[in-house]
């Protein structure tokens, strides 16, 4: 009895092990099913679809530069880099450095390294992803299950056939997670972070002020906190200097993000006319708006002029942003279709939403520090995804918090099958409450997609109903 006592059997949640091998599991699982997706499975090609032709002139363009070594060269579209400052030089960060080995231009008969390229993106995310859920439930089990459910993902999977950025980005929010939640090495972690976070910047300026709260809160673990700050802001600026640079030699201005122009972005997102889109012609509004200097007073004039509308386009954005998956052209995916992937982005993002409010509620405080910083840096940057709210929002924008979404789903479910004989009552009304928003957060969504029609004629009627009810 007393041996019995002083050494108790382990627990099956011994944690991550052998993490390499687990990463492995899952991004050999996903590359499995993007190549089979893309040279199996897809009926429709949709590479060069909707904005990948101009992401492909763009790469074109790059290359054929650095094979001439001539920088006045300039095409049709204008010169390289004017091409890159409004695109950011994401995707050409990762394709030329191919393309200048195999010594050739691309074009579109080079689909498919373009989809092979995007298929090992999507494998390293479902890895990241594995990697991530197990550092926080300390489960090989339910890290692996949720890398190979996000390899499985079927808008995840239709990406790795589109040449868009949105999954490199993706890539790098989960390298900035798994930067400052798992190296240990005070430099090395904050390091990583750091250049992951400055090329989120250049893509999506949007996003700055999450990201510096993201490294901020993350670079707290490490010792001493002020100095691994430091080194990620530094890392940061060792790409965004550079890139300022490029941008003064061609635009001279100094900015360090993508040059796209807000303030018609802002006047377009909140003119009610056109119901907040940007496609289309812009309208009285959009041109009255578009005539004052700045995003912000743009958009504080529509709020001003039009308070009521804009608050009922604010609501449809939400709409526009969770509710459905992003298959723009409702493509089917592993079999699954376009009513398939809604239901399965549906339970995703309630899933999601009941980890995040588990751990606010039940988690948080019994938690290592060094466990709990991949969902703390999780939450942080999927509330930072309501910044899009700001310009015309799609499900596309909310790509990038999918695999957020992942881990905290997983994290709230390994945790709610924890069997504590030590739990006390008290604790009893927190996992309540969790439980209450959960089946709220599905009331909720449910309410958002009932009688969704997929078309963006009738998602303002929806919304303003949603908003009445």
């Amino acid at each position: 009895t007393a041996a019995a006592t002083s050494a108790p059997a382990l627990p099956r949640r011994h944690g991550l092990k052998l993490p390499l091998l687990c990463f492995l599991v899952s991004a050999t699982f996903g590359l499995t099913l993007a190549l089979l997706h893309n040279f199996t499975w897809a009926d429709t090609r949709i590479t060069l679809a909707s904005e990948g032709k101009q992401y492909l002139l763009a790469l074109q363009q790059m290359v054929a530069l650095l094979h001439s070594a001539d920088w006045s060269v300039v095409s049709a579209q204008g010169s390289v880099l004017a091409q890159l400052l409004l695109d950011s030089p994401l995707l050409n960060m990762l394709y030329v450095p191919v393309f200048l080995l195999s010594g050739q231009v691309p074009s579109a008969a080079d689909w498919p390294a373009l989809c092979i390229g995007q298929s090992l993106v999507h494998a390293c995310i479902a890895g990241l992803t594995t990697i991530l859920v197990g550092k926080a439930t300390q489960n090989p089990f339910w890290a692996v299950g949720a890398g190979i459910l996000f390899a499985a993902y079927p808008p995840a999977l239709l990406q790795t056939g589109h040449f868009m950025p949105e999954a490199p980005a993706a890539l790098l929010i989960m390298v900035l997670i798994w930067a400052l939640s798992s190296l240990k090495r005070p430099v090395a972690g904050p390091l990583t972070a750091g250049l992951a976070a400055a090329l989120l910047m250049i893509w999506q300026p949007l996003m700055i002020p999450v990201l510096v709260i993201a490294l901020f809160f993350g670079c707290m673990q490490f010792t001493p906190r002020g100095k691994a700050f430091v080194y990620a802001i530094a890392a940061a600026f060792v790409v965004l200097l550079p890139w300022s640079i490029a941008v003064l030699a061609s635009s001279h201005s100094g900015a360090l993000t993508n040059q796209r122009p807000a303030d018609y972005r802002q006047a377009a997102a909140w003119n009610t006319e056109s119901d907040g889109w940007s496609y289309g012609p812009p309208g009285q509004q959009a041109d009255l708006n578009s005539q004052r200097e700045g995003a912000l007073p743009v958009a504080f004039a529509a709020w001003q002029n039009h308070p009521e509308e804009c608050l009922r386009l604010a609501a449809c954005k939400v709409t526009r942003l969770l509710a459905l998956p992003w298959n723009d052209f409702k493509n089917r995916a592993a079999g699954v279709d376009m009513s398939g992937q809604i239901f399965w982005h549906q339970v995703l993002l309630c899933a999601g939403l009941y980890g995040a409010l588990y751990f606010i509620f039940c988690r948080y405080s019994k938690m290592k520090p060094s466990n709990r910083v991949a969902v703390e840096l999780a939450m942080v940057l999927l509330i930072g995804h309501f910044t899009y709210l700001l310009i015309d929002t799609t499900a596309r924008n909310a790509f990038t918090a999918t695999p957020l979404l992942m881990v905290l789903a997983f994290f709230g479910l390994a945790s709610s099958g924890r069997n504590e004989p030590t739990k006390a009552p008290a604790e009893r009304p927190r996992i309540n409450a969790a439980l209450s928003c959960l089946i709220a957060a599905m009331i909720v969504t449910s309410l958002i997609m009932h009688g969704e029609k997929l078309t963006r004629r009738d998602d303002a009627k929806i919304c303003a109903n949603y908003l009445t009810f």
